[in-house]
């Protein structure tokens, strides 16, 4: 199952991320000093749940439609959307950046002439003419 991203009418989706993804969950906190430098904290009473993936292998298709999600629809960190992840859980996310930074890496995919398909997505196992490209980002998360 990939993941899928909604906000309103728009859907992306996109293949799975690798599986070393790391979710941590943040406490708000802040430390300090007091005047004679004995530390004490301030508890917010907050826990943000961080979710990070990486992807190694999107291609151009699932690139562009990352890209327009991100700048046309949620408009970068501004708005949450939904995202539903390869095991059928569903999020009220955000992203926790105000850009994507995409790097360009070689196409490993071997094999005959034509496609296989993971998670509803159609891939090229011989095309060599449209890069691969790799991303990854940090995503503020609420279950829903």
């Amino acid at each position: 199952m990939a993941w899928t991203l909604v906000k309103g009418g728009t859907t992306v989706e996109v293949q799975n991320p690798v599986r070393d993804n790391l979710e941590r969950l943040r406490k708000r906190q802040a430390l300090s000093r007091s005047a004679s430098g004995v530390p004490y904290v301030y508890d917010k009473g907050e826990t943000q749940r961080v979710l990070s993936a990486e992807w190694r292998e999107l291609r151009d298709s699932e690139r562009d439609d990352l890209e327009a999600f991100f700048n046309a629809v949620v408009n970068a960190m501004e708005q949450t959307f939904t995202l539903t992840d390869h095991e059928g859980t569903a999020w009220t996310a955000r992203f926790l950046s105000d850009s994507l930074d995409w790097r360009q890496v070689a196409d490993t995919q071997d094999g005959a002439a034509g496609t296989f398909t993971s998670g509803g997505i159609a891939y090229p196992t011989t095309d060599r003419t449209s890069p691969v490209w790799a991303l990854s980002v940090s995503l503020e998360v609420v279950a829903v």
